[in-house]
């Protein structure tokens, strides 16, 4: 004990200095006071007062803050801080060794193959009864042939070297690793989306091409046009719905990978799953992309078959065939570029801010009773309509009279042409910026909300049917650079606004030129097709054809 007095318990005498410690019951009085346990005697003066949830500290030292650390006489207060970060980082540490510890306790688990990896390293010509040389097969034939087994090879490769190590080398010892309680912020569903569907899809597809070409009765039957026909009779009602949720998810699958890879065991889970030899050297991206890849290859091998197929009506089949899954795969692009288009707007929509009346236009005079009402514009929905397209966004330099140019953020919809200005809200330094500033972006870095950003609208909208854009020719442009002029025209056909912009490069300046054209060439075309069909239209056209018959 030190040798100031020590408190008491109830009940007891006054200790002098030196004794023994006293129970954990005794209460610490501050120094200006005297201890009074019940029926005691006083406890001498000279303890040192100590903060509530300190630790009990020798005469002369310094009270330590709750959570701090005992200091001798004279020393300096320790943060409890830098204890708590120690312990988060031992915390952290011994976790990690645990994972590692599980993980390569976990059984690795072979790869089904379903019996077709035979076929991975095997030639069409071992399907045949007699030797190759015997059937007298015309180069074309042979072609054609080779064609068929591409097709038929390539899925195999790709349901047993892509599929199926993601499920077996990546997936599965997820839900291993989860068991086990390590891992439980990863979402499977989320990261692998339908996986374990787009393996029955391929496998159906494996067993019904395989069983097409083997049941062929002679060697010259082989790989016939209806065995590959047969194998998309289910592409539009089973196979493409299985690859549309796949690729409507993928987007969100690297966006949640992204945020993911901020975990450290989910880094070392990764490394320890892509230092499998059946990886491949592939990275777990590699394996999320192959479905994309893949179904996109099935138009090009029907059309290499179809070009060495000679037989008219097989042909045609093949045609048939080769259209049917053209158009469902636009079918699935289509909802695919929706969902994106529609996601980014409804960011957008979150990011994009509207400045009241008098903001945009200070020199406006607006009555005091008016001010409320017009300061609530009411711009929740704008952006979020079904039927709105963005079409094209990126930065440009506004230049004005007699003024520094301004860096603005341009997005142009499929009606709309917003200018806004953008800024950071964020301290970390945003990815979307460089030594070069915001022109330097290029179109694989848009600003997203994860950024720290946002918009502020700093002009009125510009209607796109209401707009004019004229490409600044090099002669006339005065010091300018890469730079177009904007005009909108109001109903009366007068110039409302003048907007002159500069790109960071030509490229840039003509990929919003042709946007901007495009934009607006469709928007007449609609204008054109509605008036087409406006009834009082057809009535004055018909009322002319009355006349001129009369």
């Amino acid at each position: 004990m030190p040798s100031c007095g020590t408190a008491m318990p109830s009940g007891g005498t006054a200790m002098p200095s030196g004794e023994t410690e006293m129970p954990s019951s005794a209460t610490v009085m501050p120094l200006s006071e005297t201890a009074m346990p019940s029926g005691g005697t006083a406890m001498p003066s000279g303890g040192t007062a100590m903060p509530s949830g300190g630790t009990a500290m020798p005469s002369g030292g310094t009270a330590m803050p709750s959570g701090g650390t005992v200091m001798p006489s004279g020393g300096t207060v320790m943060p409890s801080g830098g204890t708590k970060e120690k312990e988060r980082e031992r915390e952290k540490s011994s976790s990690l060794q645990d994972l590692c510890q599980v993980l390569n306790g976990i059984k690795v688990k072979e790869i089904e193959d379903f019996d077709f990896s035979k076929y991975k390293s095997k030639h069409w010509s071992d399907f045949l009864k007699a030797d190759k040389a015997i059937l007298r097969l015309t180069d074309m034939e042979s072609k054609r042939r080779d064609t068929v087994w591409e097709l038929f090879k390539s899925e195999c490769v790709y349901l047993l070297d892509h599929l199926m190590v993601m499920k077996n080398v990546f997936l599965e010892p997820l839900k291993d690793t989860q068991c086990e309680g390590h891992l439980m912020f990863i979402e499977p569903s989320k990261l692998f989306g339908n996986l374990d569907e787009l393996c029955q899809v391929s496998l159906s597809f494996c067993k019904i091409l395989e069983h097409g070409l083997s049941r062929a009765s002679r060697d010259s039957e082989f790989g016939k046009t209806e065995a590959i026909v047969s194998v998309f009779y289910t592409f539009r009602t089973r196979v493409c719905p299985a690859y549309q949720r796949y690729c409507l998810n993928y987007s969100n699958a690297l966006s949640y990978m992204e945020r993911l890879r901020k975990q450290t065991d989910f880094l070392e889970f990764v490394k320890w799953c892509e230092q499998d030899v059946r990886c491949k050297r592939l990275q777990l991206s590699d394996l999320l992309v192959a479905p994309i890849q893949h179904i996109t290859k099935y138009p090009l091998l029907l059309k290499n078959i179809r070009k060495k197929t000679q037989d008219q009506t097989e042909r045609g089949s093949l045609s048939a065939t080769i259209q049917s899954v053209e158009s469902c795969l636009r079918e699935m692009e289509g909802k695919v570029k929706w969902l994106t288009n529609f996601e980014r707007l409804r960011e957008l929509q979150q990011l994009i801010a509207w400045p009241s009346v008098d903001e945009m236009d200070s020199k406006s005079f607006i009555p005091e009773f008016l001010r409320s009402r017009l300061n609530k514009q009411s711009c929740n929905t704008i952006l979020t309509s079904p039927k709105r397209t963005l079409l094209h966004e990126g930065p440009m330099l506004l230049s004005a009279e007699n003024a520094k140019s301004m860096e603005t953020y341009l997005f142009l919809l499929d009606d709309v042409l917003l200018v806004t200005k953008m800024r950071k809200i964020s301290k970390k330094k945003s990815s979307i910026t460089g030594e070069m500033g915001m022109m330097s972006m290029s179109s694989q870095s848009l600003p997203h909300k994860k950024d720290g950003v946002l918009f502020t609208v700093c002009k009125q909208p510009i209607s796109v049917d209401r707009m004019e854009v004229i490409e600044v020719e090099p002669q006339d442009a005065n010091g300018l650079k890469h730079a177009f002029v904007i005009l909108h025209i109001n109903r009366y056909q007068q110039v409302q606004t003048v907007l002159t912009f500069q790109a960071g490069n030509s490229n840039l300046r003509n990929k919003w030129l042709t946007h901007l054209r495009a934009a607006k060439l469709r928007v007449n075309e609609l204008a054109r097709h509605k008036g087409s069909d406006n009834p009082e239209t057809q009535e004055k056209r018909s009322s002319k054809g009355r006349k001129k018959t009369l």
